[in-house]
């Protein structure tokens, strides 16, 4: 596993560790993060105001859709169960069920036309890419002129803080959902594989993006990158 791409072998563990977490990802989510991660998608879905068509990569149970201000929101997964659980939630909620669009698939190949959407959004899904610049060049591709790209991850703030994280992800998070403790493995090792938010900020500009912003969250915990076509 390296910065921009993983083996076939690498993903499938990865598609794999987020099959069997489709049950209890948001309750994982919020313990491990103790509660941040609703705090950070909700800075990241202000950037969603005003817009008509929204696309999420890697949409999982719909936690940051639900909270999109688009008129349309297009939520992509490679795992159908992920939209599933993203149904259940909708109808529970009762939320309006023809906001949202669902379609199985990868970043790598994207099932819209091209200049398609006015915002794409890549929460925690970016780092889990198994070809970063051949989805970069996708979300580009489907994207309208001067749309936005929002990447929303794990921060690598530095040296020291990037041993400390890592360490919390591989020794203690386990201890705080035990009976999942396995599916933090594959956390633990792609964000070791993660580069920093100034590396892919340089790998947002070479698929063709421009006004690229990076936004530190909680004291570098997490960033939020956006990006214009």
């Amino acid at each position: 596993m390296d910065n921009l791409k993983m083996s076939k072998e690498e993903w499938n563990e990865v598609e794999n560790t987020l099959f069997e977490m489709v049950p209890d990802y948001d309750k994982i989510n919020k313990k491990i993060t103790f509660g941040m991660d609703e705090k950070w998608r909700g800075a990241a879905a202000l950037e969603s105001e005003g817009t008509c068509t929204a696309l999420e990569v890697g949409s999982g149970p719909g936690t940051l859709a639900v909270k999109l201000m688009s008129e349309k929101v297009i939520c992509l997964d490679p795992i159908p169960e992920m939209h599933a659980a993203f149904r259940q939630k909708i109808k529970e909620n009762f939320l309006p069920e023809d906001k949202f669009e669902f379609l199985t698939g990868s970043c790598e190949s994207i099932p819209l036309p091209d200049n398609y959407v006015d915002i794409v959004y890549c929460a925690f899904s970016f780092r889990d890419f198994y070809d970063k610049e051949k989805g970069l060049c996708e979300i580009y591709r489907v994207l309208k002129n001067k749309g936005k790209l929002i990447i929303l991850d794990i921060a690598k703030p530095g040296k020291i803080r990037n041993k400390l994280i890592y360490f919390y992800i591989k020794r203690i998070a386990p201890l705080l959902v035990w009976k999942s403790r396995e599916h933090i493995h594959y956390l633990a090792e792609t964000y070791k594989a993660f580069a920093s938010p100034r590396y892919y900020a340089k790998t947002v500009e070479d698929a063709g993006f421009k006004k690229i912003v990076i936004k530190f969250l909680s004291f570098g915990l997490a960033f939020m990158l956006v990006a214009r076509k």
